[in-house]
Formats: C-alpha cells, sequence, structure tokens
C-alpha cells in the first residue's frame, strides 16, 4: 500500500485482480494530460501549442486538459514507456480513450496536419 492513498502500488494492484480470477485492466488516455498532472508540469512543452503556450484541448474532471504533440520523438519514447510499464505490472487489458487529443489542430514539433499527427500517435 502506499501512504499517499492508501491504495496497492500499480504491480500489486494487478496482482490482487488476478488473484481473484480476474484479468487486470486499466483506462487510460494517452495522448492528454491533465493541468494538474506532473506530465504537464515538467513538460508543458511536450503540448500541442497556439500563441507559443499549450493550447486546450477540453475540459474534464474540472480541469483543463492539453493534448500531447504526437510528432515529438520524446513523447513518443514516453507513451512506448509508459505503456510497456503497465504491461510489465502486470495489466493485460488497456483501455485507450480519448484518441482525438492527438489529432487536436495547433502547432507541433513538425509540421503535420492533426490526422498525420494522430497516425504518428
Amino acid at each position: 500500500m502506499t501512504a499517499k492513498t492508501g491504495y496497492p502500488d500499480l504491480p500489486g494492484l494487478a496482482e490482487a485482480i488476478a488473484g481473484k480470477g480476474y484479468r487486470a485492466g486499466i483506462w487510460t488516455a494517452p495522448f492528454s494530460a491533465a493541468e494538474t498532472s506532473e506530465l504537464f508540469a515538467r513538460h508543458p512543452d511536450w503540448m500541442v501549442a497556439e500563441g507559443g503556450k499549450p493550447k486546450p484541448c477540453y475540459r474534464g474532471w474540472g480541469k483543463t486538459i492539453y493534448a500531447l504533440d504526437t510528432t515529438r520523438p520524446e513523447v513518443k519514447a514516453w507513451l512506448r514507456e509508459t505503456i510497456a510499464a503497465l504491461r510489465k505490472a502486470g495489466f493485460s487489458y488497456l483501455k485507450i480513450d480519448f484518441l482525438f487529443a492527438a489529432a487536436m489542430p495547433g502547432v507541433r514539433h513538425k509540421r503535420v496536419t492533426p490526422i498525420q499527427a494522430y497516425r504518428e500517435g
């Protein structure tokens, strides 16, 4: 259990689910980051921009959500590492949602259309 939340760590959670005879799954929104997230705090430059600053993508759960710039090599590396870590933690089912964020219009690292950016993601 983590002291901060009272929940088991991710591998512990996946193991507990599997121990009950279920397949461990997790719901993700891999192409977006909340304004309150550690990812956004550390890498606002990884977001699709407008006017030189991150461009809001949508509002959810009372927060502004930003779209990751899927044309940035470091973003693609982070995505690969994150998904690999979830798999390694024991999650064999990944529900991916809010994929439209990768196609958010705006300024990116590479000059591509929003659909090309989505495909890169």
